[in-house]
């Protein structure tokens, strides 16, 4: 390899390094899904798909097993609880309700940033699931904050950021690496 191509190979590296370095990781959204062993629980937030601090927020929570041992609406068979951490501290317990007659949560995250969410259920009365703990992270949005869209597109279209900066990456090590060999033997 020559001096020339070993300089634009470095270079064409420490761009990409820096260009993957400044995409943001991934955001957690309001839709968000998580297991243990059988157990999925799925959570969904109103109003919008949005989480906005100070503005009080539904939770939907879905509790799902594979193994068709948890039997959703049944209120007594299950001791469900939604614990709400913020920098590590726990700051709301909120019991799930099991039954047909499901009623969504109700909280105020009150400042904007990163919660952990974690579902936790025992079983009681009789039922023969397995205990589960499931950890789920949702952002709460300051509510001046304006986004353009928070449909699946856009979460799709950010998701794929990294892989979209990762195919440019590879098409510029290809040329860099491939055409300046090609152009060598056609000078021959």
């Amino acid at each position: 390899m020559t001096k020339r191509l070993t300089k634009h190979l470095i270079t064409l590296v420490s761009i990409s390094f820096i260009v993957l370095m400044m995409l943001p990781a991934r955001m957690v959204h309001a839709h968000s899904s998580a297991s243990d062993g059988t157990i999925t629980v799925f959570f969904h937030a109103e109003p919008a798909d949005r989480i906005v601090a100070g503005v009080p927020t539904k939770l939907d929570v879905a509790i799902k097993d594979s193994a068709n041992r948890f039997e959703a609406g049944k209120p007594y068979t299950c001791n469900c609880n939604l614990e709400i951490t913020f920098s590590q501290k726990k700051i709301a317990t909120l019991p799930i309700d099991n039954s047909n007659s499901f009623e969504p949560l109700k909280y105020t995250f009150p400042s904007k940033g990163i919660y952990l969410l974690k579902v936790t259920g025992t079983p009681q009365a009789g039922a023969t699931f397995d205990p589960f703990a499931v950890d789920l992270q949702v952002f709460a949005h300051d509510p001046s904050e304006k986004v353009a869209s928070t449909t699946n597109n856009s979460k799709a279209l950010g998701d794929a950021l990294p892989l979209i900066a990762l195919t440019i990456i590879t098409i510029l090590l290809i040329t860099v690496l491939v055409l300046p060999k090609k152009g060598a033997k056609a000078k021959k």
